[in-house]
């Protein structure tokens, strides 16, 4: 079921503020506390920011997504992070209180919304033990499955097509760019994946699992 068939996502749609974003635009940065957000069309990177212009990605946020939800928070938490579109997309937005009271009134849209953070804050912990205990290239290998899900994702005759750079995937697993190039060549040495420029096919449905098994989780 999509959390856009419950009613209260309805109601919220109906009657939420909507904005467009272009390609690469900031929809938010740090704590809001005034709103919470959900994606409606496209999709945005998740990125933690850090002193100097380091920055990781967290993740992508497709439709029916929500964010902002710090603005539930006494205190207010979300600082260092950002959302960035990563094509057009579009965003509802709706105010903390009068979210707060649609998940206080709702119990099937509160379980519906704890189930996508809880699955959200999973992914988190992924990403935290394997850094712990995958190398760079089995880190990439992980990462490229898991974006085979992706909303901006193409299933081709020949796999899954991901558009995605160097650049974007070393910061998403915590490497530098030439690690992760370093990785690439690995993987296409494998035949696991396909190059070519800002583009990755990822040609075998067992990607998932690393050579040297799963990580904790």
């Amino acid at each position: 079921m999509s959390i856009f068939d419950q009613p209260a996502v309805q109601r919220l749609v109906a009657q939420a503020g909507k904005r467009t974003f272009r390609p690469r635009q900031l929809i938010l940065r740090g704590p809001d506390a005034s709103q919470v957000h959900l994606m409606l069309e496209g999709s945005a990177s998740l990125i933690l920011e850090h002193d100097g212009g380091q920055h990781a990605v967290l993740g992508y946020l497709s439709p029916g997504d929500f964010f902002g939800e710090g603005a539930l928070c006494e205190p207010r938490v979300g600082e260092g992070l950002a959302v960035r579109a990563r094509g057009l997309a579009a965003v509802a937005s709706v105010d903390a209180e009068g979210f707060r009271r649609m998940v206080s009134g709702d119990p099937a849209f509160a379980l519906a919304l704890i189930d996508q953070l809880t699955r959200r804050l999973h992914r988190r912990h992924r990403q935290i033990a394997d850094l712990f205990f995958l190398d760079a290239t089995e880190r990439v290998r992980r990462t490229l499955c898991e974006l085979c899900s992706d909303s901006q994702a193409q299933t081709v005759a020949d796999g899954v097509l991901l558009h995605i750079n160097r650049l974007e995937l070393a910061a998403m697993v915590g490497c530098s760019r030439e690690m992760v190039a370093r990785a690439l060549r690995t993987l296409e040495a494998e035949q696991v994946i396909r190059t070519e420029g800002h583009e990755v096919l990822v040609r075998l449905p067992d990607v998932s699992e690393p050579a040297g098994g799963s990580a904790p989780g």
